[in-house]
């Protein structure tokens, strides 16, 4: 066969609702099943991601298998379509690792991967573990898997297909081992958090990768809020040579056919969708918000604005769902703190302590708030002080020591002031409220200093 139809499905699971995830899937493989001759998921779709120390409980393992049964057994009818998805698995047949403390009623990680399985004919064709576990941010993969081996790809309909699950398309002997396999094409399936500058670092990363190994490629991903995580979709296809093919709209769920044909030896993608790509704020607000409604959705909470005098309160109300059909009578409260009110402690926590807590903003630098603003199509006045903001990104995000500050042309006096703001307002930070994740550096979640920290910058002994 010299030519393959393929489906990206772009879906909303939620983390450990295996049923429900479960329809997803059909409804997306039965919609896409009429001329496609496979359908692609991404990583983790059908326990949702990431699912924490679920991975650890015997229960959720066994109800895994039988759900990833049940997406094999859809590919029994003749003529229908192939699907890959993302999972757990646990592989009796995988050697288990000595762990002092495993004990019969004490479960560790043992035999059980994040897993993409690939099937038709209502079988199995192939399954790949996952090599590359993160251990930053919200991600503790080494806690919950065991790291899978190098393997080549797997022959779907005359083609050679090589899997890479997330971080393992960002390594170098993953893709090198599927170049010297022979791989025709390979799928990258990601669970991969929005961040501001992401698209750009996952367009790059992915056509060097074409560059230097010569294959195509396929990036497919999650849609949805995930506690403060917010996945974007945003898949997109590669040609050989690193060139764009097509790509699928960011915060958006669907089926998006792609048709792939061999030319000249080498297989190409000859349609699919040209999303325009969106600036980094309009982006950011679309994240926003669908970080807000799924986390009320999700957890079937009524959704409220807390009653503060503060510039970014007009934009909180703009994110309150008008659709609360799933209210079961707790509420979610949004609160308007910034990124630099919650690093110098300058917020309060009385509000809302009965209930979940979320500073939708509480990513976002206060000098940037108006940025924000229009992207969401709101007035909001300058708040925030410029240098004060550039000086607490160059000790959060690029966490400068004191001759890189200096060299940069920062006041090191006045960093080494905000440096001491930070710490002293470490605990508070404890119980601030939820924020959505802009960057890879948000105060909650991503930087995890000790509360009990006498460390100050050299010149503040």
């Amino acid at each position: 066969m010299d030519q393959l139809r393929i489906v990206v499905a772009q879906i909303n699971p939620i983390a450990g609702d295996i049923l429900c995830n479960l329809e997803l899937h059909k409804q997306a493989y039965e919609e896409a099943a009429d001329g496609a001759d496979l359908v692609v998921f991404a990583e983790g779709s059908l326990t949702g991601y990431p699912v924490g120390d679920l991975a650890l409980h015997e229960q959720f393992i066994q109800d895994c298998a039988r759900a990833n049964a049940e997406l094999v057994d859809l590919t029994k009818a003749e003529g229908a379509p192939g699907i890959l998805f993302g999972t757990i698995v646990q592989d009796p047949a995988a050697d288990v690792p000595f762990y002092a403390y495993q004990a019969p009623h004490r479960r560790m990680k043992g035999q059980v991967f994040n897993a993409a399985i690939l099937a038709e004919g209502g079988a199995i064709a192939g399954q790949r573990y996952k090599r590359s576990l993160p251990t930053f941010g919200p991600f503790d993969e080494a806690r919950w898997f065991e790291p899978g081996p190098l393997q080549g790809p797997i022959l779907f309909r005359g083609a050679k297909i090589g899997l890479q699950i997330c971080d393992d398309a960002w390594r170098e002997d993953g893709p090198e081992t599927l170049e010297e396999t022979g791989t025709d094409l390979m799928i990258a399936l990601n669970g991969s958090g929005f961040t501001a500058d992401i698209m750009d670092q996952r367009y790059a990363a992915m056509s060097r990768l074409s560059q230097v190994h010569g294959f195509p490629l396929i990036y497919t991903n999650l849609v949805g809020g995930q506690d403060s995580m917010v996945f974007d979709g945003g898949g997109f296809c590669i040609n050989p040579g690193g060139d764009m093919a097509g790509s699928f709209p960011l915060a958006e769920t669907g089926n998006f056919a792609t048709r792939w044909m061999k030319v000249e030896g080498s297989w190409r993608c000859v349609s699919a969708p040209k999303e325009e790509p969106e600036t980094s704020w309009a982006a950011s607000a679309k994240i926003i918000a669908l970080g807000v409604y799924d986390f009320a959705a999700k957890n079937k909470l009524a959704v409220e604005v807390a009653d503060v005098a503060h510039p970014a309160i007009d934009m909180l109300r703009q994110l309150v769902p008008t659709e609360t059909d799933w209210k079961a009578g707790n509420t979610l409260t949004l609160l308007p703190w910034t990124k630099t009110e919650l690093a110098l402690g300058e917020f309060e926590n009385r509000h809302g302590l009965d209930g979940p807590r979320l500073a939708p903003f509480g990513d976002v630098y206060s000098s940037d708030l108006s940025s924000l603003a229009e992207a969401m199509g709101e007035d909001a006045p300058p708040v925030g002080n410029t240098e004060t903001d550039r000086q607490l990104q160059a000790l959060i995000e690029d966490e400068l020591c004191v001759d890189a500050l200096e060299e940069d042309g920062y006041r090191v006096d006045a960093c080494i002031d905000l440096w001491k703001r930070m710490a002293r307002s470490e605990f508070k930070r404890r119980a601030a409220p939820m924020v959505l994740r802009l960057s890879q550096r948000a105060l909650i979640d991503d930087r995890n200093y000790p509360v009990t920290n006498r460390y100050r910058l050299p010149a503040d002994t």
